[in-house]
């Protein structure tokens, strides 16, 4: 196992303690938690900022590069957390877009913090006007794309937008019995689950309402309606349809953990087995985590959703 800081392997001169890596497939970033050994006070010399660059590999486990969040030093221990998504990222701006595409958001804000540009399956949608007020661009970008079903996370230096509906699509990579898995596996259905979302705006140059609704027939949950500006009724019900994968992509969820696996990543798709009749089969991977001291993979699932 390597940990790098600032590009340095400091397991040569200090000992790893807990350290826990979390792979997300969006909506959450990538990272680690990590407790070192310090009775000496090597790391009070090192001196860890937030911000700094982090790297842990273990085996074909690679993190990529993380940013320092928040480094603690006491009692003998270094407690640190570390993302991969940059500082320069999280920095709130206010900016209005105007007939501007998907693709020119993304670029604009990989560009502004130095990251490449990485998309899949995403249709290029065209928007006349949006507004970010004093919001992050992780945080906008994030908001635009759930009204679409797509989407983002930073990895590896990329800032990454793709459709959750074709990734959940994808073929099972692998089977996971449940002789597998450790005792203590936990599957849950979700709550704020909706049966409908509408999304409507007032058009003056027409006077007439923009509105459409749509339904998932297979929940029982709550109505949302959003009164935001769109510009068509097929605008409008991407976005329904978007709100509405949002609240109910967790209708079904689970969290199974395996003996240390690098196999599992993030976005991909297993299916379960061994399990009783409404566990068993395809299940979309949103989370993975990494206990590199106890050598144990936990993987977070939910079932996918077919819009």
């Amino acid at each position: 196992m390597n940990f790098y800081y600032n590009g340095v392997d400091v397991l040569e001169d200090t000992k790893l303690n807990a350290c826990v890596m979390r792979d997300r497939a969006g909506g959450e970033a990538d990272g680690l938690s990590a407790v070192f050994a310090d009775p000496q006070g090597l790391w009070a010399a090192w001196k860890p900022q937030r911000g700094d660059q982090v790297r842990l590999v273990d085996g074909d486990f690679d993190t990529g590069v993380l940013y320092v969040d928040n480094p603690q030093i006491s009692g003998g221990l270094l407690r640190l957390d570390a993302i991969s998504v940059p500082p320069s990222i999280r920095r709130p701006r206010t900016k209005v877009w105007r007939d501007v595409r998907l693709s020119e958001i993304v670029s604009d804000m990989a560009s502004q913090a130095g990251l490449g540009k990485q998309t899949y399956d995403i249709q290029d949608y065209y928007y006349t006007a949006i507004s970010q007020h004093s919001e992050t661009d992780m945080a906008f970008l994030a908001r635009v794309c759930l009204r679409e079903g797509y989407a983002v996370k930073v990895t590896d230096g990329a800032l990454v937008v793709y459709s959750e509906k074709q990734m959940e699509a994808q073929t099972p990579q692998a089977t996971v019995d449940k002789t597998q898995v450790a005792p203590g596996f936990d599957f849950d259905a979700g709550t704020g689950l909706l049966s409908s979302a509408e999304v409507r705006y007032f058009n003056v140059s027409e006077s007439r309402y923009i509105s459409q609704t749509v339904t998932d027939p297979e929940i029982t949950g709550g109505a949302l309606r959003k009164n935001e500006f769109c510009s068509t009724d097929g605008e409008a019900q991407r976005w329904a349809y978007g709100y509405l994968r949002a609240a109910n992509k967790t209708a079904h969820t689970g969290t199974i953990q395996l003996l240390q696996q690098s196999a599992y990543a993030a976005g991909s798709v297993i299916d379960l087995s061994g399990f009783d009749e409404d566990t068993n089969g395809t299940w979309f991977v949103w989370g993975v985590d990494q206990d590199a001291v106890n050598a144990r993979t936990t993987l977070r699932l939910r079932r996918p959703l077919s819009y």
